[in-house]
């Protein structure tokens, strides 16, 4: 699953950086794509060293997924800044509790540690959307 949520924002952050008239929103989505990417290289190399497929998506989430970026690709401006914005932030917010599982409950020094990075890395982009969406509120 968290692969899953891994791709599924990077779409997001791709058609956010494009898309964005706010320079810390564009600034932001490419940070966090970045980051992701080599969270998603390392989970798919943990998965491989132990022998393990990732789980997949259920077809619910997959289609509330493709009606988000169907939102995002049709709004523009601060409208989509602020649509951006909100569901980053909820898609952070279900990574850290995806983390904290893995934080409480992990076997492995790694991945646990890996859990504790993206914990603490989307707490702070998360606090840097609400700066973003309170100027984007003006």
């Amino acid at each position: 699953m968290a692969l899953a949520a891994v791709s599924r924002a990077s779409r997001r952050l791709r058609t956010g950086g494009e898309k964005s008239s706010n320079g810390g929103v564009t600034d932001l989505a490419n940070g966090i794509l970045e980051t992701q990417e080599q969270e998603l290289t390392d989970l798919e190399g943990y998965l491989e060293v132990f022998g393990e497929q990732p789980a997949e998506p259920e077809p619910a989430v997959m289609e509330l997924n493709e009606g988000v970026i169907g939102e995002l690709e049709a709004a523009s401006g601060a409208s989509f800044d602020e649509l951006f914005l909100k569901e980053m932030s909820a898609h952070h917010s279900s990574a850290i509790d995806m983390a904290g599982i893995e934080i409480a409950g992990g076997e492995y020094e790694d991945t646990v540690a890996l859990a504790e990075s993206i914990k603490t890395t989307q707490l702070e982009e998360i606090a840097e959307m609400q700066e973003l969406m309170a100027a984007v509120n003006g």
